[in-house]
């Protein structure tokens, strides 16, 4: 597909890609409030490396279940290949979208929510070609080469020893840090903020 994005379901965020209408670059995501934001935005942004952010805009609330943490955002993210990413949080749904949907120029596809977090349904994104194009099927799983949760721990073990390096290195951080701050401006001063070089984009 040309062009793609995510939706997340769970207790109440979500998220949202698109691009220009004529790429047919679209994705959403939402995911439950057992989640945090941070790490919406951090994969994100990752997911559509190389591309890299240059501006962006949001809203923030916090006034439902507190006022010391939002409990609604909405985080409006460009990119320099003309995607738009946006990812929506709100604890106050009820109605927890699919954990990933994707729209490109060959069809579209989604993964279910979870109820459990069980990872495995998220994976399993269904693809649906226009009308006359052929019938849905099960995209096949990405290899990742991810660590797992324990590799991870066991790396930061070893790296706090001096036995190695952390699992994830403090450069890689800085620009979901940089995506957090610009959406908080933004949403104190009501303007999109530029980001195209307030850090370096390292994956």
């Amino acid at each position: 597909m040309d062009g793609g994005g995510a939706r997340r379901s769970g207790g109440g965020r979500r998220r949202h890609l698109a691009g220009p209408l004529r790429s047919g670059r679209r994705a959403r995501a939402q995911e439950s409030r057992a989640a945090w934001g941070s790490h919406f935005i951090d994969q994100f942004w990752r997911r559509l490396w190389p591309a890299k952010p240059v501006r962006v805009f949001a809203q923030l609330r916090g006034n439902v279940w507190t006022s010391d943490c939002d409990d609604f955002a909405r985080v409006l993210i460009d990119f320099d290949n003309g995607i738009l990413g946006m990812c929506e949080i709100n604890t106050t749904t009820t109605r927890p979208l699919p954990r990933w949907h994707v729209d490109g120029t060959a069809g579209s596809a989604s993964a279910p929510h979870s109820p459990s977090f069980d990872t495995s349904p998220w994976a399993r994104l269904q693809f649906t070609p226009p009308p006359g194009d052929g019938p849905s099927q099960l995209l096949p799983r990405a290899q990742t080469g991810m660590m797992t949760e324990t590799q991870i721990w066991e790396q930061f073990a070893a790296a706090v020893q001096g036995k190695g390096p952390p699992a994830v290195i403090v450069q890689s951080v800085l620009p979901t840090m940089a995506l957090l701050d610009a959406a908080r401006q933004s949403s104190k001063h009501q303007e999109a903020c530029d980001v195209c070089d307030v850090v370096e984009w390292v994956y």
